[in-house]
């Protein structure tokens, strides 16, 4: 994977980050919000030496090696069976490549998931949560600014940490990535080749019968 820069600008989150790979080795962000220490501008610096990873990209690096690997690994063919089977193996694989680019589930963002303030210069008060995570081809950024306390817990409240919190502000942003959107292209054109050979190969079976 090569190196991108996105750009974000609302009123509430403004920067660029530089995404490298799988991970995040560039970034600088402004975040302003109504609730939250409203007259001053919290910066938050995402720098080479602690590049912030995005498991999602990971994941499909991952899947994407599988198929290669397995390709790279293939004896040679035999049969029409075999063909269509290993085509459906390298399918299975690019399948889940692209399926690691879908949002992140429930269980992998806030508030079951915590954020590390030190992936960040200086590091993030305990208060406030900056995720950073990739939706299709967007690079997507929740900020949450949070109430924390020790021992209310009732409905209100949502468990985070050791303590109990309330949400004061939120912001979800995304822009699209260039090379995210050629990755994507690229799974889905891999995808397609398989399957036309693979419908190719019934057509000959059907033919050979």
């Amino acid at each position: 994977m090569n190196t991108s820069s996105l750009k974000y600008s609302n009123e509430t989150l403004k920067g660029v980050i530089s995404l490298s790979g799988t991970k995040i080795i560039k970034g600088d962000l402004q975040i302003r919000l109504p609730n939250y220490h409203r007259d001053s501008q919290i910066k938050a610096c995402i720098s080479e030496n602690n590049p912030y990873h995005l498991e999602q990209a990971r994941n499909c690096q991952n899947y994407t090696q599988l198929a290669i690997d397995l390709i790279d690994g293939h004896p040679g063919t035999t049969s029409l069976c075999s063909v269509f089977n290993f085509l459906e193996d390298i399918l299975t694989y690019v399948k889940q490549a692209q399926m690691a680019f879908n949002s992140p589930s429930e269980a992998k963002s806030f508030p079951y998931r915590v954020c590390q303030p030190k992936h960040f210069t200086p590091p993030l008060p305990e208060d406030l949560v900056v995720e950073i995570s990739i939706d299709h081809i967007h690079v997507l950024c929740n900020v949450y600014a949070l109430e924390l306390h020790q021992h209310l817990k009732s409905d209100k409240y949502i468990p985070y940490k050791d303590k109990f919190a309330t949400v004061l502000d939120e912001c979800r942003v995304r822009t699209q990535s260039p090379l995210l959107t050629n990755i994507a292209a690229s799974l889905t054109k891999a995808a397609d080749i398989c399957s036309e050979f693979q419908l190719k190969l019934i057509q000959i079976s059907a033919i050979q019968e």
